[in-house]
């Protein structure tokens, strides 16, 4: 009866989804895309993908520590070099499915109740044991397991938000996550039809809820509408398999992406009321939820380059990619980040060289300029600031501090960590602001421990792994890492038509903020979010 009614209330989707001028969308906004002038290639030597290959990022962690002079402990250095060949073994080691027999479901689901239930007498140790049965569960019934792990989700979820016993529910969150991307693929059709009848509920939560702890339950309220409409009307809306849906509808959530990010880029310089740039001292005081929307936009424009790549005539699809990610850079430069500015610059290469849209010289050219605009900021930094030394100097010295930094976190984190997750934590900026002291930021947090007080530091893409969770955590971060990328990429061969274009979208971001985290760490909300949802997307279509 429930499945009935649930059943109703998706077809009345359907139908107003088909009757609404968002069902269209996309077509206007490629009609409009498809009348830009066309630009002629310069140079006629063509970008080969190699260059872009992820073990290219090890390259540039050691020319990184190479451009500083200053000295680190053999402890520090060991771990870096240990992080290093963890990425290495994550590119190059391919896995085997590891499966259990079918028996042994019931005997695992039964075991997992029993350890929930011993969490009450003591959570530190049953909660963490619980693990193990639950990750039989998946292994041993791959078929209907998705039920099973969405349940988890959601109690998960409540738990996290409602109560707030992170040490519990996060652990479980994400394996939920990633065991129902990988059991998705079996019986699909089964589970997408109960997938939605969860999310018509969740919408229905959302919309009628009347206790503010609501919005939080939603991932945050400046990404409602994105939510919303991303599953209802894109997801709910439509039928068919997960990857076809989102292949059907690529040309919409990219429009949407860029709409929504511009529209919270606005918001934030009208609530922060002046230019982020020229105060930099002051950047501080951008609103942390509109700021993260607003890194939507270079998260669009990537996307929309490899769309247009893929689909549109190569000098119209150069036109729509130059004004495009023209408009993101010049956005993005006034809110004073350049990481956002590196990751347009370096993800739009990399999207220009998969789809044909750049040649050799091209590449380099931009990649000159974009390196000087980058330096020309920092140099306007300076002057702001009235620090009185050269460029190279500020970087040689960035370099080296962000390098030291990483030095005593590593003495710190030892073997197994230090602060057991509080970094990676404190990304949430609603949980951040449980962090002692001034610390409401994960660098900030990062600056308590290394002396420097109220002051955001950077530490290296290994710094918040090394103090969370050792050099153990360093070996196994890298691993996932270099995991991640060496699938991005193989997909990029394996997967044909328009989905080809959200994976080098993918693999393009991924790369780009892997690059730029080598100096920053890759610890922000939005970032890992980004990483996450397409780690499971990934995880299901491989």
């Amino acid at each position: 009866m429930i499945q009935e009614f649930f059943d109703r209330i998706v077809e009345n989707i359907n139908l107003s989804y088909k009757k609404s001028n968002f069902a269209s969308i996309g077509d206007i906004f490629l009609s409009k895309l498809s009348k830009f002038p066309e630009i002629k290639y310069f140079g006629r030597r063509r970008t080969s993908t190699r260059f872009f290959h992820p073990l290219i990022f090890i390259l540039i962690f050691i020319i990184f520590l190479g451009v500083s002079d200053a000295p680190i402990s053999y402890y520090g250095t060991f771990t870096l070099f240990l992080g290093l060949f963890g990425f290495f073994l994550g590119v190059k080691i391919k896995f085997r499915k590891i499966e259990l027999p079918e028996k042994f479901f019931y005997p695992s689901l039964i075991l997992f109740f029993i350890f929930v239930a011993l969490t009450f007498y003591n959570w530190s140790i049953f909660s963490k044991l619980g693990l193990i049965p639950f990750s039989m569960i998946y292994l041993s019934q791959k078929k209907y397991s998705f039920e099973i792990y969405l349940t988890a989700f959601v109690v998960s979820l409540l738990i996290f938000f409602q109560i707030g016993y992170w040490a519990i529910s996060l652990p479980y969150l994400f394996l939920s996550l990633l065991f129902m991307a990988l059991s998705l693929r079996h019986n699909e059709d089964y589970h997408i039809k109960n997938l939605k009848s969860f999310l018509v509920l969740f919408s229905i939560l959302i919309l009628f809820g009347q206790y503010p702890s609501i919005l939080p339950f939603a991932l945050g309220y400046w990404i409602f509408f994105f939510l919303y409409y991303l599953m209802v009307i894109i997801f709910i809306g439509n039928k068919g398999k997960l990857h076809e849906i989102v292949t059907n509808n690529l040309w919409k959530i990219t429009f949407l992406l860029i709409v929504i990010g511009t529209f919270y880029w606005i918001l934030d310089l009208v609530a922060y009321g002046g230019i982020p740039i020229l105060e930099p001292l002051k950047r501080g005081s951008l609103d942390p939820w509109y700021t993260m929307a607003a890194h939507l936009l270079p998260l669009g424009t990537i996307l929309l380059v490899s769309l247009v790549g893929m689909e549109m005539e190569k000098k119209k699809a150069r036109s729509v990619a130059l004004i495009f990610v023209v408009f993101t850079l010049i956005t993005m430069g006034i809110l004073g980040y350049r990481t956002q500015i590196a990751l347009t610059i370096i993800g739009v290469l990399i999207a220009s060289a998969f789809t044909e849209l750049i040649t050799l010289e091209e590449i380099t050219i931009l990649g000159g300029a974009g390196a000087l605009g980058l330096i020309a900021m920092t140099g306007l930094r300076n002057i702001i600031l009235q620090t009185k030394i050269s460029v190279i100097d500020a970087i040689r010295y960035r370099v080296g501090l962000t390098l030291s930094s990483y030095d005593i976190l590593a003495q710190l984190g030892g073997l197994r960590g230090f602060t057991h997750g509080f970094v990676h934590v404190a990304s949430y900026p609603s949980l951040a602001t449980l962090m002692p002291g001034l610390a409401y930021s994960p660098r900030r947090y990062i600056g308590v421990f290394v002396g420097a007080g109220n002051v955001s530091i950077t530490s290296t893409i290994m710094g918040p792994l090394v103090i969370d969770f050792g050099i153990i955590g360093v070996f196994l971060g890298m691993f996932f890492l270099g995991f991640l990328l060496r699938k991005s990429h193989d997909l990029i061969k394996k997967i044909e038509g328009r989905e080809k274009a959200l994976f080098i979208a993918f693999y393009s971001i991924f790369l780009g903020y892997a690059i730029i985290g080598i100096e920053t760490g890759i610890v922000d909300f939005e970032v890992l979010l980004t990483f996450f949802v397409g780690f499971l997307y990934i995880l299901y279509r491989s």
